[in-house]
C-alpha cells in the first residue's frame, strides 16, 4: 500500500520542548495511517517471475463473460486478480463463499490456459521484443477491446445489456466483498470501465493508467499505437483464441 504524504506545517512557540512536540507528530501520523488503511483501494498486483515477465492478467471483461453470470460468480471472476494463496486455506474459506472460491479457481484455470494457448502466444510475439514481458497486461487489455468489438459472435445479448447485468450482479455481491474492494467496484461501475474497452481511446487510457502505477511498467504507456499498427493480426489471433477459451471455461463450469 502506498501512502502519499502531503506537505504540512506546524507552528510552535519558540521555547516549546521536544516532549511537547512528539505527541503532535505521533497523533498526526496515526491519523494518516488510519485514513490510508480505511480508504486505500486495492489494485491488481504487478507480479514478475524470475525472468522479469509480468504474469498477471488484466482482462476484466473476458473473465466476467467466461465465468459464472451470477452475483457471487462475477465477484469471484474479478477477485481472481487480487486473491493470493491456496483456495483451501482456512483464512480464505472463512472469508469467501464456496461459489466465490469456485469462480476464483476458474479464473486461475483460464489464466493458465491462456498462457499456454498458441494463438495468445502469437499475439505476444507480435509485440516488439522489449514489450513482450508485459504481454500479460497489453495483450489481455487489447483482447477485451476485441471482445467488445466482436461480442455478438459469442453471445446472444447486446454488449451493453451484458455490462448492465455485470453492474447489477457486482452491486448485489458487494456486501460479500472486503470493504477495501468496495471503492474498486464502485469505480469500475461508476466510471464505466467495461464500456470503455469498446473504444481504442479507452484502451489507450487504460494502458496509460496502468503505466503510472509503477516505474517497472512505464514502457506500457502509449502502446495502443503499437497495437493499432497490426490490428488485423491481433484480431485474427483473438478470433481463433476466444472460441477455445469459451469451450475451456464451459468444460470447467
Amino acid at each position: 500500500m502506498k501512502i502519499r504524504v502531503y506537505p504540512c506545517s506546524f507552528v510552535f512557540e519558540k521555547n516549546t520542548s521536544p516532549s511537547d512536540i512528539r505527541p503532535v507528530f505521533r497523533s498526526t501520523f496515526r491519523i494518516a495511517f488510519i485514513y490510508a488503511q480505511k480508504f486505500s483501494v486495492p489494485s491488481v498486483p504487478l507480479c514478475e517471475n524470475s525472468d522479469g515477465v509480468f504474469t498477471q492478467r488484466m482482462n476484466f471483461l473476458a473473465h466476467l463473460h467466461l465465468g459464472p453470470h451470477t452475483p457471487e460468480g462475477m465477484l469471484g471472476s474479478l477477485l481472481g486478480d487480487f486473491v493470493r494463496g491456496r483456495l483451501d486455506d482456512p483464512e480464505l474459506t472463512a472469508k469467501f463463499t464456496p461459489a466465490i472460491l469456485e469462480s476464483i479457481r476458474l479464473h486461475r484455470a483460464i489464466d493458465a490456459f491462456t498462457d499456454d494457448n498458441e494463438h495468445w502466444k502469437r499475439s505476444k510475439y507480435r509485440l516488439p521484443e522489449p514489450l513482450r514481458r508485459y504481454a500479460g497486461i497489453i495483450v489481455d487489455v487489447f483482447y477485451d477491446h476485441l471482445l467488445s468489438v466482436h461480442y455478438q459472435q459469442f453471445a446472444n445479448e447486446l454488449l451493453d445489456d451484458f455490462i448492465g447485468v455485470c453492474h447489477e450482479n457486482l452491486l448485489s455481491a458487494r456486501p460479500l466483498a472486503d470493504p477495501r474492494w468496495h471503492p474498486f467496484l464502485e469505480a469500475m461501475i461508476g466510471e464505466k470501465w467495461l464500456s470503455g474497452y469498446a473504444h481504442l481511446e479507452g484502451i489507450g487510457l487504460t494502458l496509460d493508467r496502468i503505466s503510472r502505477r509503477s516505474p517497472r511498467v512505464t514502457p506500457i504507456a502509449g502502446t495502443v499505437a503499437e497495437l493499432e499498427k497490426n490490428f488485423g493480426g491481433y484480431e485474427k489471433d483473438f478470433l481463433t483464441f476466444y472460441p477455445e477459451a469459451l469451450a475451456f471455461a464451459r468444460e470447467r463450469s
